[in-house]
Parts: C-alpha cells; sequence; structure tokens
C-alpha cells in the first residue's frame, strides 16, 4: 500500500472498503474545498463540546472526524496523481505507436522489392497485419524481424541496413512495455477513485451528524451557529443570486 495510505487505521479503512458501491454520495463541492470546509467543522465543535455533550456529540467524535479527514485526504492525493499519470502515459504511448507504425510501414515496404520474385517470401509479407491495436502492432513488428532474419540473402541483395530489424525489435519492446504500463494504472485508478468517494462518503455521514448537533444545540445563537454551516455553499447562493438580480 502507498505510504500515504498507510497511517489510516485498519479499522477506518475496512470501514470504508465495506461502503457498498449503490452507498457511495456523489460529492456536490470540490473535495479539498469540502475538506478545509469540515476541518473548520471540527475545529469549531471543540470548543462547543460542553453544550455539544449534552446531544450525543463527544471528544471520539471529533476525534474520528479528524481520522475520516485525513484518509479522505489521502485518498484524494492518490486520486490525483492517478489522474494526472494517465493523460501522460497515453500521450507517451501514442507517440511511441506512431515511430512503431512507421517502422513497419517501412519495412513492409523494403520487403515487397527484396522479395518480389520469391513467392513464399512475398506471401508473407502480403499477410501482414495492418491494424492498428498496440499489441497488433507489436506482434506485427516481431513478425517483420522474423521474416527479414529468415531472408537475409534476399535484404543483402538491396544493401539492406540490417540494423532497422534491431530497430524494429527495440521499439517493440519499448511499445510493449509503455502499453502495459499505461494499461495497469487503470484499474488502480478506478479502485483509488472508489476509495476516494466512499471515504468521502464515510466523512459526510458523521461530519452531517456533528453539523446537525451543532445547528439544533446553537438554532437560537447566530454566533456559534454560523460555525456549524458550509460556507462554500453559502457563497454560491450568494454569487447566484448576485448574478440574477444583476440581469
Amino acid at each position: 500500500m502507498n505510504k500515504n495510505l498507510v497511517s489510516i487505521r485498519p479499522q477506518l479503512l475496512t470501514n470504508i472498503q465495506n461502503i457498498a458501491l449503490k452507498d457511495i454520495i456523489t460529492p456536490t463541492i470540490p473535495i479539498a474545498i469540502y475538506l478545509q470546509e469540515i476541518e473548520n467543522i471540527a475545529v469549531w465543535a471543540t470548543d462547543d463540546l460542553t453544550a455539544l455533550n449534552k446531544v450525543g456529540i463527544t471528544a471520539n467524535h471529533i476525534k474520528d472526524l479528524k481520522d475520516r479527514i485525513n484518509a479522505c485526504r489521502s485518498f484524494q492525493t492518490e486520486w490525483l496523481k492517478l489522474k494526472n499519470i494517465k493523460p501522460t502515459k497515453q500521450k507517451e504511448c501514442e507517440e511511441l505507436r506512431h515511430v512503431a507504425s512507421k517502422q513497419r510501414d517501412e519495412l513492409v515496404f523494403i520487403y515487397r522489392y527484396a522479395f518480389r520474385n520469391n513467392i513464399a517470401a512475398l506471401k508473407e509479407i502480403k499477410a501482414i497485419n495492418k491494424k492498428n491495436t498496440t499489441a497488433e502492432l507489436v506482434a506485427t513488428l516481431a513478425n517483420l524481424i522474423r521474416i527479414g532474419r529468415t531472408y537475409p540473402e534476399l535484404l543483402e541483395k538491396i544493401s539492406f541496413d540490417f540494423t532497422q530489424l534491431d530497430k524494429g525489435k527495440e521499439l517493440g519492446y519499448k511499445l510493449q512495455g509503455q502499453h502495459s504500463d499505461f494499461v495497469t494504472t487503470t484499474p488502480e485508478k478506478d479502485k483509488i477513485k472508489y476509495l476516494r468517494d466512499k471515504s468521502y462518503t464515510h466523512l459526510k455521514h458523521l461530519a452531517d451528524d456533528i453539523k446537525n448537533a451543532g445547528k439544533f444545540v446553537f438554532a437560537k445563537n447566530k454566533e456559534r451557529l454560523k460555525g456549524y454551516e458550509i460556507a462554500y455553499y453559502k457563497k454560491k447562493k450568494a454569487y447566484l443570486k448576485e448574478n440574477v438580480n444583476s440581469q
């Protein structure tokens, strides 16, 4: 497990993992902003513990809330890392695919001329797969290298540069490696995304309990009540109202 996730308490991690996909709550606020808002509420509630104790909110609830915040932040960090890695790897893979495709086409072009009078060799070239999936391209390069080494005397007659076979082999290895790296990031990315969403859901359940308790206890105390409201929503509501009025 990534070192950023090791610090999550085993029981907390188990509770997060056990949340069913159907029970995941979709975030309606950017995660980074939400985490900061809930951290602010945790500090606020700590000062109000004596009053909150009367409705069942204790110091243990605040500690648990902070643990859930840290867990969600850890999963969010991992999610962002994987989210940014995939486009980079995809671009690198596509660039290498382009180079490998050109090498494949060059070898086919040369072979067709070199093997023009050899029915068996020409038949192999005509059977070359020109489809463009990465796996097929890697297999085609390997096949072209095999064919070139099967008929070296025909290639020698046209002064063929045999280092092109080595180049094709190296491109095939690189492309296969990059493609494997790219593909393996996808399931890991999906796994972390689900865990991030589950950790958010687990956090929100407790955060809502503490917020609702604070709103109940301080319903008649505006100064303390404001600490249990999500500022993001208030600002968004004010912004929308301002823009409607200005139209």
